[in-house]
């Protein structure tokens, strides 16, 4: 029996609420499923649940790992395909998505695909005027291009964000291996910078040919509260964790100065949600925290993390009450408060 051209690797951790509509998503595809295979790795058994999966020639793998990438490296090591992409068990594929992943790949110097999202509901139903993608035109970044230019142009486009928009080429995965299985809220990052050391050519698909759900959780039900910021405080945590790996990755590489500077943006976030005692930011790399805003060698906007660095400066605990405000403001946009 000949390899599928594609491997979809959908993880799930403790949650079946969403599972069976992210599979049949997958497998409601226009592709033939001679041409890809699926994949579901995760850390528990359900047997109804099971039982529909086999029944579909989905192949189970069963895994203990707590980190995502701890689940997608196990998953990858069983995959036969040469291109992988992903599916988080509360997204799903617009019905046409692997089609054009297997299309865009029949270029061999195509290393990495990203396309954008559509917002969905907890329905799976589209919420008006959320569409998501920073870029309207398609961007094509050649093989061992890595120039500021062209790295910015990948940024910008958030060319990074969402699992479940990333399809790459095995060659392209390879430096991110070693150190995905530790990675856990970082892995699209992880495997965006994998795919910048790599000598193979970068495309972002405006296309939104994936559906990113958002559903109410108890994290936005104590915004501002000792238990926000705790929660908050171990996310950054986990964020900065997963960029000092991909600083490592990227050392020596042309694209470092930009994994660095997206380590620096994340090391301030995480400083505005931990206490300013335990988790303080030296005000001496602010400097450097400017510059790359300005030059936009990083990936997110900067100006909020300066205004919130500021508060901390001028009026301790101020800032606190600011980054509840921000999340609030930002739950209410997404209509999950």
């Amino acid at each position: 029996m000949s390899a599928p051209a594609l491997t979809v690797v959908l993880p799930a951790h403790h949650r079946t609420e969403f599972l069976r509509s992210a599979v049949a998503s997958v497998l409601g595809q226009s592709l033939s499923r001679s041409e890809y295979e699926l994949i579901v790795v995760k850390n528990f058994e359900e047997e109804e649940t099971d039982r529909f999966l086999r029944s579909q020639g989905v192949q189970l793998l069963r895994s203990d790992r707590d980190a995502l990438g701890g689940k997608l490296a196990e998953a990858i090591a069983a995959a036969r395909g040469e291109v992988l992409t992903f599916l988080e068990d509360d997204d799903l594929y617009a019905p046409d998505r692997l089609a054009c992943v297997r299309r865009a790949f029949e270029d061999p110097q195509l290393g990495y695909l990203h396309n954008a999202t559509q917002l969905v509901d907890r329905q799976g139903l589209p919420l008006a005027g959320s569409f998501r993608s920073e870029s309207r035109r398609q961007i094509d970044v050649a093989p061992k291009d890595r120039s500021r230019r062209a790295v910015r142009w990948l940024l910008r486009a958030s060319a990074y964000f969402n699992l479940s928009s990333i399809a790459l080429r095995r060659e392209a995965i390879a430096s991110a291996l070693p150190h995905l299985a530790e990675t856990n809220l970082t892995c699209d990052n992880l495997l965006f910078y994998s795919a910048l050391v790599a000598p193979l050519a970068l495309r972002n698909e405006p296309a939104p040919l994936t559906y990113y759900r958002l559903h109410w959780s108890a994290s936005w039900e104590s915004t501002g509260s000792t238990e926000f910021f705790e929660r908050e405080r171990r996310k950054w945590g986990s964020i900065v964790d997963g960029f000092e790996r991909i600083v490592k990755m990227a050392d020596g590489s042309p694209i470092a100065p930009f994994a660095q500077g997206e380590l620096l943006e994340r090391q301030a976030l995480f400083a505005l949600a931990a206490d300013p005692q335990e988790a303080p930011f030296p005000a001496r790399r602010l400097p450097g925290l400017l510059r790359r805003g300005i030059a936009g060698d990083a990936g997110i906007s900067v100006s909020r993390t300066v205004a919130g660095l500021a508060l901390r400066t001028l009026a301790p605990g101020l800032e606190r009450r600011w980054y509840a405000e921000h999340a609030r403001r930002t739950a209410q946009h997404l209509g999950i408060a």
